[in-house]
Parts: C-alpha cells; sequence; structure tokens
C-alpha cells in the first residue's frame, strides 16, 4: 500500500503518489522495493488521469502496465463516465480471473482513482471516479472482497456541501474553498492515510499563507508541484521512522495534471 492523491482546483486536476513498493513472499514476509512503480497515468493530451494504490499486479502484468494498455485500448474514449464503467469491467475480469477462489486473498486489494471532465448540461464540471474492493475500518483496510464498486465523489462532496452550487458554480467554488478558507478539495488513500491528513493538511496551509505573501496566484504547475511536495513530505515520515524495508510510501513522487478545459469560443 502507498499513497495516492488527487486534488481539485480551480486550475485543474493534479494526481500524485509515490513509487515504492511492498513485495509479499511465500513465507509471509515483507519487504520493500524502491521507486518501483508508476502509479499515477495521464491519457494522451491529459484528457483523464489515473492512479492505483494496492495490488501490483493485475492480469499478468504489473499494475501500471495493466493501465497502460487499458489507456492504449480507450485512448480516443468519448464519455468519461462510460470510461469510469469500462475501467470497472475491465479490472473485475481480469481480477476474477486471477483469484478464482472466495474470498480472494485478505491482501488483494486494489483502489483506484479516475478523474477527468464532463459536460453535465451546458456545464463542464470534474468528476473524481472512486473505484475499490475494500472498506475503511478505522482509519485502515478490510480485507479484499470479490466485487469492485465505484462511486463519483466530486458531486457527491457537492451533494453534501449545498447542491445549488452543482454544476454550475463548481469552479468558481473550488476557487472561493483555497481563496477564503484555505480548504481544497482532495481525496486520498493509502498506508496509514490519517496521519497523511494531518500532514497535508498543515501543507496546505503553508500554500495560502505563500500565496498571500507573494500576492500571486498560483498556477497549475505551482499547485502541482505543493501536491508533490505533500507526499515527499508524507514519504520523509516512513523514512524517519521506518527502516529501510519497512517504507511503505518514498521513493519518488510521480505526478499528472489536467487544466480545465477553456469554454468554445463564442460561448457566454
Amino acid at each position: 500500500m502507498s499513497i495516492l492523491l488527487s486534488v481539485y482546483f480551480r486550475e485543474g486536476i493534479v494526481f500524485a503518489a509515490d513509487k515504492n513498493a511492498t513485495l509479499t513472499f511465500a513465507d509471509g514476509t515483507r519487504d520493500v522495493e524502491v521507486g518501483k512503480f508508476t502509479k499515477v497515468l495521464a491519457w494522451p493530451y491529459r484528457r483523464a488521469a489515473v492512479g492505483w494504490c494496492g495490488l501490483g499486479s493485475l492480469g499478468g502484468l504489473p499494475t501500471d502496465d495493466w493501465l497502460r494498455v487499458f489507456i492504449a485500448q480507450h485512448r480516443d474514449f468519448d464519455d468519461l463516465d462510460q470510461l469510469a464503467a469500462n475501467l470497472v469491467r475491465a479490472i473485475q475480469v481480469d481480477f476474477d480471473r486471477e483469484y478464482a477462489t472466495d474470498p480472494p486473498p485478505a491482501d488483494a486489494g486494489l483502489i483506484i482513482h479516475l478523474g477527468g471532465f464532463k459536460a453535465v448540461g451546458e456545464q463542464v464540471v470534474p468528476a473524481m471516479y472512486h473505484i475499490y474492493n475494500v472498506d475503511m475500518e478505522g482509519g485502515t483496510y478490510g480485507p479484499a472482497a470479490r466485487l469492485f464498486v465505484q462511486s463519483e465523489d466530486v458531486k457527491a462532496q457537492f451533494d453534501e456541501w449545498g447542491p445549488e452550487d452543482y454544476p454550475a458554480r463548481v469552479q468558481e467554488r473550488l476557487g472561493e474553498m483555497l481563496d477564503e478558507r484555505d480548504h481544497i478539495l482532495w481525496f486520498n488513500n493509502g498506508a496509514m492515510f490519517p496521519i497523511f491528513n494531518i500532514l497535508k493538511g498543515h501543507l496546505w496551509s503553508a500554500l495560502s499563507d505563500l500565496r498571500r505573501l507573494t500576492s500571486q496566484p498560483a498556477s497549475l504547475d505551482d499547485l502541482q508541484a505543493y501536491c508533490r511536495m505533500a507526499v515527499s513530505l508524507y514519504g520523509s515520515w516512513f523514512e524517519e521512522h521506518s527502516l529501510p524495508h519497512q517504507r511503505a510510501v518514498g521513493g519518488g513522487v510521480d505526478a499528472v495534471s489536467i487544466p480545465w478545459p477553456r469554454p468554445p469560443e463564442g460561448s457566454k
């Protein structure tokens, strides 16, 4: 298990993750391979992004290679909702082939974030599809289940805040959150994620302080840099508190971003 972060800003979407892999051997012992995986990937032209943590192989391939194949097969998708449905279906098929016994191994949990933009009426809104086969229990993850489930968490979050803002004021609201209340819409999964939430929360406050100090709006590249810093900071916690073979998080940071689509020319 690693750390996976997806963040939604007025300027666009950022996905970031570490690169370490925890290896489990036949005798039950575990070791960490540093920098083994790429856990966030983008479609060509940054049309969508996908990230993962947990199960390191699927369908006979390392999970990042499996996702590269899926991206190539769905390079020219037309509908983000349908892309998410196709991803769930493809994961389930290969998972069932690889783990035919029921229940599957307890440590076969896989968590996917799929992000991008879609049209809702006349508005363009971001989406974050959370695909997983584990339950969270008191800050930890339960054993892997047979079936993968999916939720779209951006709209669900706006439903809690006040559905009147969705879809017309999503971008505006995301900007207000950061400008006025130092708050960011973020989703994360991974090892000991409650600790990550604390560290990341302080980093967001620092980001806001720096923006006020410089009086400059943050670009998407700036925001991506802070997401990278959040993952790197969390990796340093494992580096300082764990032996090398126990550092479930670390080994570098990968990040991708998707800018908020520009409205068509002539639109109001």
